[in-house]
């Protein structure tokens, strides 16, 4: 895996199933990467913590995107997203921006925030961590692939979008311990 993402980071772009450079662009391509936040403390808070499983989850996360140069960083105010992305903002130093999500306004989110990602970061990498009512909405919005809602037992996932221009490949990667 480390190696499809190095090359991936290294400005190839999968398309069509075979692999283009990506210098064949009209434009920078931007790399995004969606992930729902890791497994949360089962408690009755409103703003609940992670989990053990979710803290390693949270550094399998970093594990698998150590080789990624990571630009900018996008949370939602609660904490378990925040927590999540914290190994990767540790370890990359990257922007960090807060988008506001409650569950009125997540089609709001989701097109001002896709919005924001294809026009404010050309050619940059991007890391958004949401939730899995934001995620999936997210990836089809930038990629124009619809894919699967997650259940309140997934986690092991994360989506990388690279788009540029009129084009977004979609590649699913699986990380950390399998849920299901």
């Amino acid at each position: 895996m480390r190696f499809l993402l190095s090359l991936l980071a290294a400005g190839l772009l999968l398309a069509g199933g075979f692999m283009a450079p990506a210098a064949a662009q009209s434009e920078a391509p931007t790399t995004i990467i969606l992930v729902r936040h890791a497994e949360k403390a089962e408690d009755d808070a409103d703003d609940p913590s992670l989990s053990a499983a979710g803290q390693a989850r949270a550094e399998a996360l970093q594990e698998a995107l150590a080789h990624m140069p990571i630009d900018a960083v996008y949370t939602t105010q609660l904490q378990r997203t925040v927590l999540t992305a914290a190994p990767v903002i540790n370890a990359h130093q990257p922007e960090v921006k807060e988008h506001i999500v409650t569950r009125a306004n997540v089609p709001h989110h989701v097109s001002s925030l896709a919005d924001t990602l294809r026009t404010q970061h050309p050619g940059e990498t991007v890391l958004v961590v949401g939730h899995s009512n934001t995620i999936p909405a997210l990836v089809e919005a930038i990629s124009g692939y619809p894919v699967a809602p997650l259940t309140e037992e997934q986690y092991d996932r994360f989506y990388l979008v690279r788009h540029a221009g009129d084009t977004a490949p979609l590649l699913t990667v699986r990380y950390g311990a399998p849920t299901p």
